[in-house]
């Protein structure tokens, strides 16, 4: 079996959305730290969001109790660190990872999906994690050896659950103790 925790869930999202080459990124809001990239993922299973944008933003909100709105750059710099626009983006799409509400506030429903109660205590500490509110698998039986290709579950492959989309000039809602994934794009490109 091989056990999916938080720190994998981070390293997952990042080969598949987060580019190689770093770029200068600030934040103005108090408890969020921003980190921004571009070209295209390393991954072979990288979001197609991702690559063809080919800028990208980490976003931390470090509050544990505080939902933060975060306003995006609509002209992120290029890599030469000129103060000359790269590109005017339009949309994103993100991929947000929060720790779950404590143990009891998680309740599983008739339908067999688990439902969480939004207004109780985060759980920080979790071995489980929620990816754009859905909880995500923390134990995955392989059923073999390792190393075969073709045993990879599609889950282990590509991103799990939908991107949030929306327009950059949106902004974006920050969950407290979150981490964002947020991949820029036109819809002509």
């Amino acid at each position: 079996a091989l056990a999916l925790r938080p720190d994998y869930w981070v390293n997952f999202l990042w080969k598949r959305t987060i580019g190689q080459h770093v770029l200068k990124a600030d934040s103005t809001e108090v408890g969020v730290r921003a980190y921004a990239f571009t070209g295209s993922p390393p991954s072979p299973w990288a979001a197609e969001e991702c690559t063809r944008g080919g800028f990208q933003v980490l976003l931390i909100n470090l509050s544990n109790d505080r939902h933060v709105f975060t306003s995006l750059p609509q002209h992120p710099l290029d890599a030469s660190h000129t103060s000359e626009p790269r590109h005017h983006y339009e949309a994103y799409a993100a991929w947000i990872l929060e720790p779950p509400k404590s143990e009891h506030s998680v309740r599983s429903s008739t339908s067999g999906h688990v439902d969480l109660d939004l207004d109780l205590d985060l759980d920080p500490f979790s071995t489980r994690v929620l990816l754009n509110d859905r909880l995500l698998l923390d134990v995955l039986d392989l059923g073999g050896g390792r190393g075969d290709e073709e045993k990879v579950p599609a889950l282990l492959r590509w991103i799990p659950v939908a991107a949030v989309r929306g327009g950059v000039e949106e902004g974006l809602l920050l969950p407290p103790l979150s981490v964002s994934f947020v991949c820029y794009y036109n819809d002509e490109e």
